[in-house]
């Protein structure tokens, strides 16, 4: 049977674990679903020409139509694979960083690429040798080291780029096909739950503006970015801290303040959890109301006591009026959540509030019994024995 203090710990969502699910970065550009416009190509072309049915067959023709519709402006690609066949079998992130690139330095690019005067030196150059980038770099006066680490940072997607906080290759990967609503990880989360955890707020901003609905957008649990800026993200730490700038934009981009997770885990409970009382202040703010249960009966205190610290506790209480002492669906209050996550500094300042009933002290009794070597688990029954 599953020691009681599991279970009291498990109460709460499990977010920390939920939010470390990640998943290396794949980039996919004008793929299926991605609303683009593909070129269209001769009937015999598409039977007969070996690089066209050798893309067909790698599934690299339809993109690669696409990225010619969409970035060259051609709408029948025919003439232009005849001239230039590279085009249909260099891959797509090659192709693309380089026309990156070439905006980047102010070289001739996008529709200027197909016309018949710099079809034949840059466009060739263009889908030269896709492991070396020398002729391409002459051919455009930039720098070959430049372009690698370009298609290096094409290849590693926008959810890395959201995570770094690069706004130009953000905005670049966009331009270039890149559709962050289809791009996940394995939370689910998108680039913009990236950006808004880690508070990259130009990158959040490039992608609201290419795509208003993802400052509403749900990850797998049923969590917005507002949830991941209300506590802070990055990487496989969760609940690193308020994201602010992040949440005010989203805010104003039309996030809900009230969202909930698919447990009913509200974006205010996640800011008392590890936002402190300027993310509690901001989302209550925006409309979220601070009695608000998750799905096992947990409020603000309980995810306060968990995670938080007394200054948000004390704010829930003296200006929210939110009640410490109110159990949740297993009849568990704060201070027995604080006590199963060993919160030494909460469970001390509960104390002297007089926060305190007998039932959690018993509870703190079989929670230190089943560790009875932990220095925190001693110091806290030591506090709490007193007030049997």
């Amino acid at each position: 049977m599953m020691p009681r203090f599991v279970c009291v710990a498990a109460a709460l969502c499990t977010t920390a674990h939920a939010l470390r699910q990640t998943n290396a970065a794949r980039l996919t550009l004008f793929g299926d679903g991605c609303g683009f416009r593909a070129a269209t190509l001769d009937e015999k072309m598409m039977r007969e020409h070996p690089a066209v049915v050798a893309a067909e067959r790698r599934g690299r023709l339809d993109p690669t139509l696409r990225f010619m519709r969409e970035v060259l402006g051609v709408e029948d690609a025919t003439d232009l694979i005849e001239a230039t066949p590279q085009l249909a079998s260099i891959p797509l992130a090659v192709l693309a960083a380089r026309h990156a690139y070439l905006r980047r330095v102010g070289a001739p690019h996008g529709a200027q690429l197909a016309t018949p005067g710099l079809r034949p030196p840059l466009l060739g150059d263009l889908c030269a040798t896709p492991a070396a980038h020398d002729d391409f770099a002459e051919a455009c006066g930039g720098d070959a080291g430049d372009v690698a680490a370009l298609v290096a940072a094409f290849r590693r997607g926008g959810r890395r780029a959201a995570a770094d906080g690069d706004a130009l290759l953000v905005r670049d990967l966009l331009a270039h096909g890149w559709a962050p609503a289809q791009d996940r990880d394995r939370r689910g989360a998108s680039a913009a739950h990236v950006a808004a955890g880690r508070g990259a707020v130009a990158v959040l901003g490039e992608l609201i503006a290419s795509d208003a609905a993802l400052a509403r957008d749900r990850d797998a649990a049923g969590a917005t970015p507002l949830h991941w800026a209300a506590c802070g993200v990055r990487g496989n730490a969760a609940g690193t801290g308020f994201e602010e700038d992040a949440a005010e934009l989203l805010l104003a981009s039309g996030a809900d303040a009230c969202a909930t997770t698919h447990d009913g885990n509200a974006v205010i409970h996640w800011a008392a959890w590890q936002g402190g009382v300027s993310a509690v202040r901001t989302i209550l703010a925006a409309g979220a109301d601070a009695h608000v249960a998750n799905d096992r009966g947990c409020t603000c205190a309980h995810w306060a006591a968990a995670g938080g610290d007394t200054a948000t506790l004390a704010y829930l209480r003296d200006v929210c009026r939110v009640d410490l002492q109110t159990p949740n669906a297993a009849g568990h209050t704060p201070l027995e959540h604080a006590c199963a996550y060993k919160r030494t500094d909460i469970v001390s300042w509960l104390v002297s509030e007089e926060v305190v009933d007998p039932r959690a002290v018993e509870y703190a009794l079989r929670v230190a019994a089943l560790d009875a070597d932990d220095a925190n688990l001693r110091a806290i029954t030591g506090m709490l024995v007193p007030n049997i």
